[in-house]
């Protein structure tokens, strides 16, 4: 243990005499940066498209209130007919607040049929303009995007340029 602090001793004082330091540990590399990526460049949407699309919302709407004219049919129709039978059994019959029932009753029917059906007839027609809208606008985009492509082509036997066009 002596010769081990005697060598120890030793050696700094050959290190001190002959300016010969032992090497410093490298210092720590700095932290990497995090570069963010470039943001996607902003696409115009096409007013025709957009039109289109939001034509197709306010026809859903009106297909959802034509579909409250055929639930307010219904429930006018069931109320008329629930009043129409028990005026029928009724010991005095009144006759003219029977037509009054009937005639509720032919009116239910019919705001419910043409409710229904015009709620059927709106959702498809905007639906289908809904989706025709975001379909032309996702082909626009897509031809904005790579409208046309050169590339240079070489082989061993050719070179030459590679033109792809999209439709």
């Amino acid at each position: 243990m002596i010769g081990s602090r005697a060598l120890a001793l030793a050696l700094t004082l050959t290190t001190a005499s002959t300016g010969f330091a032992a090497p410093e540990p490298a210092p720590d590399p700095p932290p990497p940066t995090l570069v963010a990526p470039a943001p996607p460049l902003a696409v115009e949407v096409d007013p025709a498209h957009y039109r289109m699309v939001l034509a197709g919302n306010i026809v859903i709407g009106v297909g959802g209130l034509s579909l409250v004219a055929m639930l307010v049919g219904l429930g006018l129709r069931s109320d008329a007919q629930t009043r129409r039978r028990a005026l029928g059994v009724a010991i005095l019959r009144d006759p003219d607040a029977i037509a009054v029932q009937d005639r509720r009753l032919a009116a239910g029917t019919t705001l419910s049929i043409a409710g229904g059906a015009a709620a059927g007839a709106l959702f498809v027609a905007g639906i289908s303009l809904v989706a025709l809208g975001y379909s032309r606008e996702r082909k626009r985009r897509a031809t904005l995007t790579s409208p046309s492509q050169l590339a240079p082509m070489l082989d061993r036997e050719r070179v030459g340029l590679s033109w792809l066009v999209r439709f």
